[in-house]
């Protein structure tokens, strides 16, 4: 599948998609790497990658840009400082020099809400009847 995606990129003229995006949560810190397209001599060079997110849900909610990532950056990641609970979709799309965007990568990453607190200001109260 993602040969004919390259395929359609190329003939188009656009980048191709991200791959090989990993993301890893710690305590506070969810990292998302990816690896960018390979760009043809038909493309044009790539200037950055857009980060977008969503909840999870039927319907679908609409994206919400999270970051631009330059292509020139030493690495080509995004850390997240204290991420919400839930399932969350995240998109990644590689944009080139003139504002062509390429074909959109989705990966889902879901965090467990915390359990509930202990009760507190528990008090018995003897009572006869």
């Amino acid at each position: 599948m993602h040969a004919l995606w390259w395929l359609i990129a190329w003939l188009r003229g656009v980048p191709g998609p991200v791959t090989n995006v990993r993301i890893i949560d710690m305590a506070t810190i969810r990292t998302i790497s990816w690896t960018l397209p390979t760009v043809s001599a038909r493309q044009r060079p790539i200037k950055e990658t857009e980060v977008s997110y969503r909840v999870k849900a039927t319907p679908a909610l609409p994206w919400t840009l999270q970051d631009k990532v330059a292509a020139s950056a030493a690495a080509q990641r995004l850390i997240i400082n204290d991420p919400a609970p839930g399932t969350f979709e995240y998109q990644l799309v590689a944009v080139d020099v003139d504002g062509a965007k390429g074909v959109a990568t989705v990966v889902e990453k879901a965090k467990a809400y915390d359990p509930p607190g202990a009760h507190t200001g528990v008090t018995v109260v003897d009572s006869e009847v």
